[in-house]
Protein backbone atom coordinates (compact mmCIF):
# COMPACT_ATOMS: atom_id res chain seq x y z
CA UNK A 1 0.00 0.00 0.00
CA UNK A 2 2.73 2.50 0.93
CA UNK A 3 4.54 1.61 -2.28
CA UNK A 4 1.52 2.65 -4.36
CA UNK A 5 1.15 5.93 -2.48
CA UNK A 6 4.90 6.62 -2.72
CA UNK A 7 4.82 6.00 -6.46
CA UNK A 8 1.86 8.34 -7.03
CA UNK A 9 2.71 11.17 -4.61
CA UNK A 10 6.43 10.95 -3.99
CA UNK A 11 5.74 10.67 -0.26
CA UNK A 12 3.53 8.71 2.11
CA UNK A 13 0.57 9.55 4.28
CA UNK A 14 1.17 10.03 7.99
CA UNK A 15 -0.58 7.64 10.35
CA UNK A 16 -1.71 9.58 13.47
CA UNK A 17 -0.89 8.07 16.84
CA UNK A 18 -2.52 8.48 20.23
CA UNK A 19 0.79 9.33 21.94
CA UNK A 20 1.26 12.64 20.09
CA UNK A 21 -1.81 14.83 20.13
CA UNK A 22 -0.56 16.89 17.17
CA UNK A 23 -0.07 13.86 14.91
CA UNK A 24 -3.60 14.28 13.53
CA UNK A 25 -2.77 17.84 12.52
CA UNK A 26 0.39 16.72 10.74
CA UNK A 27 -1.51 13.90 9.02
CA UNK A 28 -4.07 16.41 7.74
CA UNK A 29 -1.28 18.75 6.65
CA UNK A 30 0.26 15.94 4.59
CA UNK A 31 -3.07 15.25 2.86
CA UNK A 32 -3.42 18.95 2.06
CA UNK A 33 0.15 19.10 0.77
CA UNK A 34 -0.41 16.10 -1.48
CA UNK A 35 -3.58 17.67 -2.88
CA UNK A 36 -7.03 16.37 -3.71
CA UNK A 37 -6.24 15.04 -7.18
CA UNK A 38 -3.30 12.92 -6.00
CA UNK A 39 -5.29 11.71 -2.97
CA UNK A 40 -8.11 10.64 -5.28
CA UNK A 41 -5.60 8.88 -7.52
CA UNK A 42 -4.25 6.97 -4.51
CA UNK A 43 -7.73 6.06 -3.35
CA UNK A 44 -8.66 4.83 -6.82
CA UNK A 45 -5.51 2.68 -6.99
CA UNK A 46 -6.30 1.25 -3.53
CA UNK A 47 -10.00 0.74 -4.41
CA UNK A 48 -11.23 3.11 -1.71
CA UNK A 49 -14.06 5.64 -1.73
CA UNK A 50 -12.80 8.94 -3.08
CA UNK A 51 -12.55 12.10 -1.01
CA UNK A 52 -14.97 14.86 -1.94
CA UNK A 53 -14.29 18.55 -2.39
CA UNK A 54 -16.33 19.22 0.77
CA UNK A 55 -14.15 16.84 2.79
CA UNK A 56 -11.01 18.58 1.53
CA UNK A 57 -12.52 21.96 2.45
CA UNK A 58 -13.22 20.62 5.94
CA UNK A 59 -9.58 19.50 6.28
CA UNK A 60 -8.44 22.95 5.14
CA UNK A 61 -10.60 24.60 7.78
CA UNK A 62 -9.37 22.17 10.47
CA UNK A 63 -5.73 22.91 9.60
CA UNK A 64 -6.32 26.65 9.57
CA UNK A 65 -7.98 26.58 12.99
CA UNK A 66 -5.51 24.18 14.63
CA UNK A 67 -2.27 25.67 13.29
CA UNK A 68 -1.89 28.39 15.99
CA UNK A 69 -2.55 25.84 18.74
CA UNK A 70 0.00 23.39 17.32
CA UNK A 71 2.62 26.13 16.97
CA UNK A 72 2.00 27.35 20.53
CA UNK A 73 2.18 23.85 21.99
CA UNK A 74 5.43 23.18 20.14
CA UNK A 75 6.95 26.29 21.70
CA UNK A 76 5.94 25.14 25.17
Amino acid sequence: MNDIVQEITGSTFINPTCTRWSSEFYAVQRVLTIGLEKVKECQKALKQDQMTDAEMQFLNAYAKIMKPTVLAMNLL
